[in-house]
């Protein structure tokens, strides 16, 4: 996911979208269980009919459920070429036909129901199953219709329906317990009610705890995001507004070192000066460093590149690049991702310069390239002190820095995270005190 400039629309727009899987993946969902009805239907039927005995009204019951066949398989095969197409419906479209569906299918049970001995049939409990699937995949008004729709046809089915005497005439002997043909299909019908509802209740609430997760992400990431651009705001700003003053000491400063040679002052007057030139050129790094990572952040765009190349390109300007050890699988070799080089580059090299920074100068760092999945990780391990857990929630927020005044303006880490992420990539750190950081980068592999 590349998120350049999250917005409200964007998120409105991604929202949609994600409104729209949901619709789609609920009726895909949706029609296979209207086969596993028809099966079940006609299975019933059958083990009533030709097992039990019971005197049913074969054909009209037979014709119901060949109706609902016929019609999932004409939705089925819509499903499908819409897919094939890439065509998309609005949600409220997609909304529209559910709640269409739906309905027939509750208009069946009815007739159904009708045929086989109305609401005495144990099998009328399977109108909660109807209700509460309408009630997770359609909109509450939808729900409250075919609420209305099947209290209605539950009222009609008290004074209109063909009686069925079997069922609570005959009784059955299984396990040295008799029941009527009512209560055993009570039994069965409940069951299957409770698993049917259970399942689609729990697949809805670990959807949405999954998409919490998902918008919890974005909100991060467009905080981020707008961190990055305030920043890059005040970069700019500070560049501009403080070029002209230090311009102007550095040059008075060169001409007061000019003025002051060969004049009868102390040695110390001299290094003050000098010191006074070299800070303004220190402070005039910071900020050309400040508004050129910032700039480039926005505006490099991306290459494609092999794993083993943006890993050459990232030591290349390393300083200390014998103290690296490299070590990688023969799958990076074939690993190709699509990258802005010069930002991804600078945010592997400047993990690989923290590392470096925080061991001894003669200890070597570690740094293992993997293929995970559709992802390169690059695992980059050193030997320092490490982090607390305070300081490591920390790492990585704009101008925290651990390092010492004048060592780092505590933004590399919030850069690099921010060019990963905005490439689909992680960043991860974990650290103990006294066992050094372990810092993993992962990004995306291009297909």
């Amino acid at each position: 996911m590349n998120v350049n400039n999250p917005s409200g629309g964007a998120t409105l727009e991604l929202a949609d979208r994600r409104d729209q899987h949901r619709v789609a993946t609920n009726a895909a969902w949706l029609l296979r269980l209207r086969w596993v009805a028809v099966v079940g239907q006609l299975l019933t039927i059958g083990a009533s009919h030709l097992v039990l005995g019971v005197n049913l009204r074969v054909y009209p019951l037979v014709a119901i459920v060949a109706f609902t066949a016929v019609s999932n398989l004409i939705l089925t095969i819509w499903y499908r070429i819409r897919l094939s197409d890439e065509r998309s419906l609005s949600p409220r479209q997609e909304y529209l036909y559910l709640g269409i569906v739906m309905t027939v299918d509750l208009l069946s049970l009815s007739a159904l129901l009708f045929f086989a001995g109305g609401i005495g049939n144990p099998f009328a409990i399977f109108y909660f199953v109807n209700l509460a699937l309408a009630a997770v995949i359609l909109p509450s008004r939808w729900g409250w219709t075919l609420t209305t729709i099947a209290v209605v046809c539950l009222i009609g089915l008290l004074f209109q329906a063909n009686p069925l005497a079997e069922l609570t005439a005959q009784p059955l002997v299984a396990w040295q317990v008799a029941l009527t043909l009512q209560q055993a299909g009570l039994i069965v019908a409940f069951t299957t009610s409770a698993v049917v509802v259970v399942y689609f209740i729990t697949r809805l609430t670990s959807e949405l705890r999954e998409r919490e997760v998902e918008l919890r992400m974005v909100e991060q990431q467009r905080s981020r995001s707008e961190k990055l651009e305030a920043l890059g705001t005040l970069a700019a700003g500070a560049g501009h507004e403080l070029a002209t003053p230090l311009s102007t000491i550095a040059v008075v400063a060169k001409e007061l070192t000019h003025h002051l040679q060969g004049a009868n002052v102390s040695d110390a007057v001299i290094e003050d000066v000098t010191l006074i030139r070299s800070e303004v050129d220190h402070c005039r790094t910071i900020l050309d460093r400040m508004t050129g990572n910032f700039d480039e952040e926005r505006t490099e765009g991306s290459t494609r590149i092999s794993c083993t190349e943006l890993l050459e390109h990232a030591l290349s300007e390393l300083s200390d690049r014998e103290r690296v050890r490299v070590h990688h699988q023969d799958a990076v070799n074939q690993a190709q991702l699509r990258v802005p080089l010069e930002n991804i580059s600078q945010a592997i090299r400047g993990v690989m310069q923290n590392a470096l920074d925080a061991s001894e100068t003669t200890q070597a760092i570690e740094c293992r390239v993997d293929v995970q999945g559709d992802f390169v990780e690059f695992v980059i391990v050193d030997h320092g002190t490490g982090m607390s857990e305070d300081v490591l929630k920390r790492a990585g927020e704009p101008f925290f820095t651990t390092k010492e005044p004048g060592q780092g303006m505590g933004l590399g880490l919030f850069l690099t995270r921010s060019v990963i992420e905005r490439q689909g990539g992680s960043l991860e750190l974990h650290s103990e005190p006294g066992k050094g950081v372990t810092a993993s980068i992962r990004l995306p592999i291009s297909t």
